[in-house]
């Protein structure tokens, strides 16, 4: 895919960092959405859902599910779709 894209403090403490970045590029506008899983795949939060022009981006997540609730530590993926394609990564959760 065209989108890269990396997440920074990785790992990523919540005690320590108040969010883990996720930064990414995208040349064709349109809708952009972020998701976070867990390692069984399970949706943990919907980061991100709109439209954006091209240009780099962070996007942020605190660590925290669609709930409200922190995660536990272990291994967490991020998929991003946009115009361009579908790009992921991970994402390592350590208290």
């Amino acid at each position: 895919p065209t989108v890269e894209t990396y997440a920074y403090p990785n790992p990523f403490s919540q005690n320590i960092h108040s969010v883990v970045r996720m930064k990414f590029e995208i040349s064709r506008p349109g809708n952009v959405r972020i998701r976070i899983f867990d390692f069984g795949m399970n949706l943990v939060r919907s980061v991100l859902d709109e439209n954006l022009s091209p240009g780099e981006y962070d996007a942020v997540w605190n660590g925290m599910d669609d709930s409200g609730r922190k995660v536990a530590n272990g291994t967490y993926f991020y998929i991003i779709e946009s115009q361009d394609g579908q790009s992921d990564g991970k994402i390592l959760v350590i208290d």
